[in-house]
């Protein structure tokens, strides 16, 4: 009988446990009002110049904690270089995450750098603002590499690409026959011929400048034959 009564004795202090933690939780959830974004705020988008409107949905996706708590998207700080579309309304169902739908970012025409604007979200009790940070990009320029295009076998020669977009990456078709560093160092390791590359890559697109270039295999002197002296008058003959 004892031991019947212990065994009933946990399980209601099991119970009870159980109840209060539950009941924790729905005071929680119930006490939250707060609306927030999901991202950390600020956030980058980098772009094309001339870019159509480019969706900001998914830097925009909010959560709060309230079932039926309506969420109103606004823009707080208008982008000076741009238009931003961030007007919207959703219910909270205190569970999910808001995805906002249509709200997009769309860059000047013509204009090539930097911008910034501010979306705020407001729940009628509290609000979140979000900054995004945005990096409009030029095309790529394509230029001529300049350099010396035929050397030898374990000699280098500097190339440069100096008109074309900066920051690219340099790269050989056949790194058996020529290498290339980042700086454009071409270094010959074997007869034969390579085509180097020049690449410059942003959010417009690639350029690709090549240069051929051909290692020639390292003269070889050779010993010369023969002998070293000579008497006045007379001759010798040479070989090598």
């Amino acid at each position: 009988m004892k031991k019947i009564f212990i065994a009933v004795k946990f399980s209601n202090t099991l119970l009870f446990a159980i109840l209060l933690l539950l009941g924790t939780q729905l005071m929680a959830q119930s006490s939250f009002g707060g609306v927030a974004f999901v991202n950390t705020s600020p956030q980058s988008l980098v772009i094309c110049h001339d870019a159509a409107a480019v969706s900001i949905n998914s830097y925009l996706t909010a959560f709060d904690g309230v079932t039926g708590n309506i969420d109103v998207w606004s823009v707080s700080t208008p982008a000076a270089h741009g238009t931003v579309v961030a007007t919207y309304s959703f219910t909270s169902d205190g569970v999910t995450n808001m995805v906002p739908v249509g709200l997009t970012y769309t860059p000047d025409p013509g204009y090539v750098g930097t911008d910034a604007f501010s979306v705020t979200i407001d729940n009628g009790t509290n609000t979140d603002v979000t900054t995004i940070n945005v990096t409009i990009d030029p095309t790529p320029v394509s230029g001529t590499i300049t350099g010396t295009s035929t050397i030898c076998a374990s000699t280098t020669s500097q190339l440069s690409d100096a008109t074309a977009t900066s920051g690219g990456t340099w790269s050989s078709s056949d790194v058996t026959i020529a290498t290339v560093d980042g700086t454009g160092l071409v270094s010959g390791v074997a007869a034969g011929s390579a085509t180097i590359t020049y690449s410059a890559t942003n959010s417009c697109g690639t350029i690709n400048d090549v240069l051929g270039v051909t290692i020639n295999t390292m003269p070889n002197a050779g010993t010369i034959l023969g002998a070293s002296s000579v008497c006045v008058g007379s001759t010798i003959s040479l070989s090598d």
